[in-house]
């Protein structure tokens, strides 16, 4: 944690969008993880039959690589975005991510510290409100990941949805 303020409250500090100071550190991970998903795909062998058939790498990519790495792409941004409002929200409890004139839910709950007891209010709501903002956004990568996953889109997948709607 010590790491994430030294390198990330500066940048937070003097940039206008916030935001995205707290999500570029995370595309290297990113990255990463997109690389050795579309390394596992590409070593399918679906992958070998239409390298075999001739077929454009560029038509590989579009049509067999990117929707199968498409759900592991939602993820990530959903999930980077949630970290970056907690991240943020953090760094300006502590007083660390902006100055005081801005307004952000981190600050608000430091402002509201004193009047914890006598007014709990005034703590529930930004707290309540960056619980909602990340729940969100988990559910977002969720909603993502099942709407883009081909495995999902199969036969499969299309009956196990019926048969859950049917059930509920």
């Amino acid at each position: 944690t010590w790491s994430l303020i030294c390198t990330r409250c500066p940048v937070a500090c003097s940039s206008p969008d916030r935001l995205l100071a707290f999500l570029l550190p995370r595309l290297d991970t990113s990255n990463e993880r997109t690389r050795v998903g579309t390394l596992q795909v590409m070593s399918q062998e679906y992958i070998l039959a239409a390298r075999v058939s001739k077929v454009a790498p560029l038509a590989i990519a579009r049509t067999h690589v990117l929707p199968n790495i498409a759900p592991l792409i939602g993820v990530q941004a959903s999930v980077s975005y949630a970290v970056a409002i907690l991240a943020e929200a953090a760094l300006s409890f502590l007083g660390l991510a902006t100055p005081a004139s801005v307004p952000t839910w981190g600050r608000m709950l430091h402002d509201a510290e004193s009047y914890l007891f006598s007014s709990p209010a005034l703590t529930i709501w930004p707290a309540l409100a960056i619980a909602v903002a990340v729940l969100g956004f988990n559910l977002l990568g969720d909603g993502l990941r099942d709407l883009l996953d081909p495995k999902l889109r199969g036969c499969d997948g299309d009956r196990g949805r019926s048969e859950a709607a049917a059930a509920s």
